[in-house]
């Protein structure tokens, strides 16, 4: 028999039963509750607050659990997990909820593992999410919002997996033109995955300032539209063939072949070899030509 309770019978038979007294019948003995911290105890002792020798009912904001087995033996520190909300447990961290063993981190709209409030970003699908792919982050398919986006798919709920929708599935590009002139280009069709909306990427070039050279510069569908180039044509022998020179080199060069000829027949195909060379339509050639077979050049 221990000390302590040698000296209570010891008390009792010298003062009577009936006189109050009031002595720790807990004192010295491994015990929750006695206020010492104790590793004797099965499981061993992480904290001793209560000083009474018959704790009260564990109170919300107490770290030790003196008087109420939490879940893992009495005299342990209040944990998250143990069913009780506490603004700082006894492992320091701090609680928003505390369901105990229903705590989870993939049940909808229960308090998670680490007593934190569900929220949108913790992978969780809950009552007021459109999906939750564990962060907030926009443009993956899942928004910061918890919001399913444009042109993708979630499927799940702890946590939802997102995948881009192609709205181009069996779409062919096709080959295109655009411009007219100088300005002629070629792309082809176009289809964005994202929104199925088709396009072409052809662009057309820059028009220029219209010289008389031929081209339609000013890619207006015309060539040599501009007024100045009307005003010189291809003129041989008095013959007008109504094909713009506006520089006079055609005439020129034609006109030249005089001169390393014998006969017209002769300046007739110099004249000939001359016009292929400068890349005319065969409508200006005919033009010129018939006015280099009238002339009496070379007769």
């Amino acid at each position: 028999m221990s000390a302590s309770r040698n000296y209570l019978i010891l008390f009792v038979l010298l003062f009577g039963i009936g006189t109050a007294f009031s002595v720790n019948v807990n004192a010295g003995i491994d015990i929750c509750g006695n206020g010492i911290v104790e590793d004797t105890t099965d499981p061993p002792e992480e904290c001793d607050n209560c000083l009474d020798p018959l704790c009260d009912p564990f109170p919300a904001d107490e770290e030790c659990s003196n008087g109420e087995d939490l879940g893992r033996g009495l005299c342990q520190f209040t944990f998250c997990g143990d069913g009780i909300v506490q603004a700082t447990n006894g492992e320091g961290d701090n609680e928003f909820c505390d369901d105990g063993t229903d705590n989870s981190n993939t049940t909808p709209d229960a308090c998670r593992t680490n007593c934190a409030e569900p929220n949108c970003g913790d992978g969780v699908v809950d009552t007021n999410d459109g999906c939750d792919d564990g962060n907030l982050n926009n443009d993956d398919g899942c928004s910061s919002l918890c919001e399913e986006e444009d042109g993708w798919t979630c499927t799940g709920t702890a946590p939802s997996i997102c995948t881009e929708i192609d709205l181009c599935a069996g779409f062919t590009p096709e080959p295109t033109t655009c411009g007219a002139g100088e300005c002629a280009a070629t792309g082809e069709t176009t289809c964005d995955p994202a929104t199925g909306n088709t396009g072409d990427s052809c662009t057309p070039g820059t028009p220029s300032s219209e010289v008389c050279d031929g081209l339609d510069n000013d890619c207006d569908g015309a060539i040599d539209d501009d007024p100045s180039c009307a005003a010189a044509t291809v003129i041989i022998d008095g013959c007008d063939s109504g094909v713009p020179d506006p520089t006079g080199s055609i005439a020129e060069g034609i006109l030249n072949c005089n001169g390393t000829t014998r006969n017209h027949g002769q300046f007739v195909s110099c004249a000939a070899q001359f016009l292929n060379s400068l890349g005319l339509s065969s409508y200006d050639k005919e033009a010129i030509q018939s006015c280099v077979g009238k002339s009496e050049i070379g007769k």
